[in-house]
């Protein structure tokens, strides 16, 4: 009697063409685990130490231009998209490792072409290291994912739901900041509302002078009041500015002043331009926002000002 022997019941889904996964090596598993789990942190300690320049540059102004440039606090942007990468390195997604490689590397190349200064480079190569073992790890877990479509969507969507939720936080924080003094707002401030750490600012870099009195102040620095900005005291008006990471500043004390005209009427996105004409024929300008019709009232205190040192002074025999 001739014996049939059954053949093994395939599990479902293990024929060619199918998306389920197929047996594979768990030591390899635990190596490309390990990897995933070591770029993932370097990510974090990355997104940690450009935070800490980011928040130290709010505060703190550099002349060398190597520093200077990791001192920017928009660097705090690039810290929070590197945590999220980082958060999704985590998770064995593909996309972000290979997201997070690129970024880092174009990241050190702009560095360095900004800077002319390859500080750093051998910290630079380790993380490329670490994250390059990420994109290793990564990639030996997509081999096995079932819906790698599905992979790359939840990875966007929850990345743009990141950037959405980053954006309100960092509203948040910018208005907290502001109402803290420690940074200035986006309009024009009357010189009483003016937080003393802003008025001690100018006074420590010789834009005021102890003894003034500000009456209207306006910055058009984002996270710092140094960057640029146009007080009227009780005795001139001050325009100061950043050029090439060197303060410079223009004034006039109303006795000297022509004129005050509009050069450029702003809007929503950019700031009026106001032209101080002085009666030797030089000029200098100010930049002035329209939130709250503030350069309105630049001009109309010029203006009163203006008059009243006219008839402030004594006639002429």
């Amino acid at each position: 009697m001739t014996e049939y022997k059954k053949a093994p019941l395939s599990e479902p889904g293990s024929e060619k063409g199918t998306d389920t996964p197929q047996p594979h090596d768990t030591e390899a598993e635990a190596i490309a685990a390990k990897r995933v789990k070591i770029a993932s942190i370097a990510g974090y300690v990355s997104a940690a130490l450009t935070l800490l320049f980011g928040l130290f540059g709010v505060f703190v102004n550099s002349d060398d231009p190597s520093l200077a440039y990791y001192l920017d606090p928009w660097i705090i942007l690039d810290a929070f998209l590197i945590l999220v990468l980082a958060f999704y390195v985590g998770r064995k997604s593909f996309p972000a490792a290979v997201f997070l490689l690129v970024y880092f590397i174009i990241a050190k190349i702009l560095a360095i072409y900004e800077t002319g200064n390859p500080s750093g480079i051998l910290l630079s190569v380790l993380f490329i290291y670490l994250f390059y073992g990420g994109v290793l790890g990564a990639r030996y877990f997509r081999k096995f994912q079932v819906k790698r479509k599905h992979q790359i969507w939840t990875f966007m969507r929850w990345s743009i739901g990141a950037v959405v939720a980053l954006l309100l936080v960092l509203g948040v924080t910018m208005t907290i900041m502001q109402q803290a003094g420690m940074m200035p707002a986006y309009e024009v401030v009357a010189g009483g509302n003016l937080p003393e750490q802003q008025r001690q600012a100018l006074v420590d870099n010789g834009i005021l002078e102890e003894d003034e009195e500000i009456e209207l102040f306006y910055s058009a620095g984002l996270l710092n009041l140094l960057e640029d900005g146009n007080l009227i005291t009780n005795r001139r008006i001050v325009s100061y500015w950043q050029n090439n990471g060197e303060l410079e500043m223009a004034s006039a004390e109303f006795a000297e002043i022509m004129n005050v005209v509009w050069t450029s009427e702003g809007n929503a996105l950019e700031d009026s331009v106001l032209t101080v004409n002085m009666k030797d024929e030089d000029y200098f300008q100010l930049f002035v926002t329209t939130e709250n019709a503030g350069d309105e009232q630049f001009v109309r205190r010029i203006r009163k000002k203006i008059v009243a040192a006219q008839q402030s002074r004594p006639a002429a025999l």
